[in-house]
């Protein structure tokens, strides 16, 4: 199940990356933006490693 959730997160980090980048005078907002993304992603990766449900 979590391994399902990290795909489709890293799908949708990876199309609302892709999708503010077109509009470039909005760059840093994009940088915030991904990186808020990847923290969440990381803390999730976290809790679930720290609950032995990684793999």
């Amino acid at each position: 199940m979590y391994i399902f959730f990290t795909f489709f997160y890293r799908i949708l980090v990876f199309d609302v990356s892709y999708s503010l980048k077109i509009h470039h005078r909005y760059s840093e907002t994009i940088n915030f933006v991904t990186v808020l993304n990847y923290s969440v992603y990381f803390f999730y990766f976290w809790i679930n490693w720290r609950e032995g449900g990684v793999f």
